[in-house]
């Protein structure tokens, strides 16, 4: 499975320096949409023969060491954003 231009042990170092600052630097926003991005992608990749897109989800974040919890409060924060 491949990720463009970053490797998966990395991601979860990006998303703990970026997440909590996500508020108030764009640039760390613009970090976590990008990494948001990846965790979709990467779940997609994930056992294409199951249905089951949560726990597609829930190995890809445990894959790229993002955190549940972090992850769908971001989800809901863009939510409202739109």
């Amino acid at each position: 499975m491949a990720i463009p231009s970053i490797e998966q042990e990395k991601v979860g170092l990006l998303w703990a320096q970026n997440f909590s600052q996500r508020k108030w630097h764009p640039s760390s926003l613009s970090v976590c949409v990008d990494l948001f991005h990846i965790a979709q992608s990467t779940a997609q990749e994930l056992f294409m023969e199951s249905n089951d897109v949560e726990a597609r989800l829930r190995h890809a974040l445990t894959i790229l060491g993002i955190p549940e919890s972090e992850f769908y409060k971001f989800q809901k924060e863009q939510e409202c954003e739109l």
